[in-house]
Order: structure tokens, then C-alpha cells, then sequence
């Protein structure tokens, strides 16, 4: 109840600052009208206010980060986990996680919604996408991650889907550090 009255209270200053900011511009806005008065006499210039409308945050969305935090997060995973930075793979998979936490469907074909995209953007092919994905997962077991890799699915390599989901899952739901 207290975040609602601070925010209205909030809104009204802020209204009443941009309500004296437009007074000021119209004001200089008139002023120089004014001085070309011969120029546009006879013309009828009106200046009107300006008007400032608030929308609350809709949390429909879910409370995602934002891209460059998400990027972030998703970035001291992978590091975390062991995935080589040089490597294209841990482009793609970067990549493919940031598409995932905003739209988890698109792993139901992934081929097409995630594959495709990526391979377009860099310039690629989708096979060398997939390719790239599993040798960034296989390049952290040979590391020596395997153990993280291990407690985080149970068994060896997981399939690229099964890693992405897992990370966008765990971003999606604010658990990156339980990963």
C-alpha cells in the first residue's frame, strides 16, 4: 500500500515538474513568435501544453531482466560452467538462451526458431550452429567442468535443447545461482 501512495506521489511531482517545464517552453516558444511578429503576422500559431500520460509497469511479462542484465547472467553461467569464450558455440548458445527466457516455445522446434536465427545472423549454416552448440558443452566437460555439467543434468553430455532449456528455465524463474 505504501509503494502505491509513494508512486501516485511520484507521478504528481513529477507531472507538476514537467507541467513547469512546458510552461517555461511555451513561454520562450512565445517569445520568439513574438519577435518575429512581422514575419508570421496574420498567421494563427496556438502553443499548446505538453501532456504526460503514466503507465504502471505491467508485470504480465514476468519480471524479466533486462537484455544487457540477462546478458550478463547468462554470460557468468556459461563461464561458470566452463564454456569456452573463443568459440563460436558459446556465441550461439548465448544467444539461444537470451531467445529462450523471452519465449520458451521456441524450443518446441528448435531447428527452425532458434537454429535458423542464429545461423542467419551470423552468416552460417544451422548444422555449424548445432555443431558449434555441442562442441562449447563438450569443450566444458574436457576442461574439467564435467562435474558441474554432471550435477547439473545427471549424466555426461546433455543434448544442446536440454542445456538451453535448463539455463533459460532457471534464468526465467530468478535461480541462476542454484545452476
Amino acid at each position: 500500500m505504501d509503494y502505491n501512495v509513494s508512486q501516485g506521489k511520484r507521478q504528481k511531482e513529477l507531472q507538476a515538474r514537467l507541467d513547469a517545464i512546458s510552461q517555461r517552453a511555451m513561454q520562450r516558444v512565445q517569445e520568439t513568435l513574438d519577435g518575429y511578429g512581422d514575419i508570421v503576422s496574420g498567421t494563427d500559431i496556438h502553443v499548446k501544453p505538453l501532456t504526460v500520460h503514466f503507465e504502471t509497469k505491467s508485470h504480465k511479462k514476468e519480471n524479466l531482466p533486462k537484455a544487457s542484465d540477462l546478458e550478463a547472467q547468462i554470460t557468468t553461467i556459461l563461464h561458470e560452467i566452463g564454456i569456452p569464450s573463443h568459440t563460436l558455440g558459446y556465441l550461439y548458445m548465448r544467444e539461444a538462451i537470451m531467445m529462450a527466457v523471452e519465449d520458451m516455445t521456441i524450443l518446441q522446434d528448435m531447428t527452425h526458431k532458434v537454429y535458423h536465427p542464429i545461423a542467419k545472423n551470423y552468416q552460417k549454416t544451422p548444422m555449424s550452429v548445432v555443431r558449434g552448440i555441442g562442441y562449447a558443452i563438450e569443450a566444458a566437460e574436457n576442461r574439467g567442468s564435467a562435474k558441474v555439467v554432471g550435477q547439473m543434468f545427471k549424466k555426461n553430455k546433455p543434448a544442446n535443447k536440454e542445456f538451453i532449456s535448463f539455463i533459460a528455465d532457471r534464468l526465467r524463474l530468478g535461480l541462476e545461482s542454484h545452476i
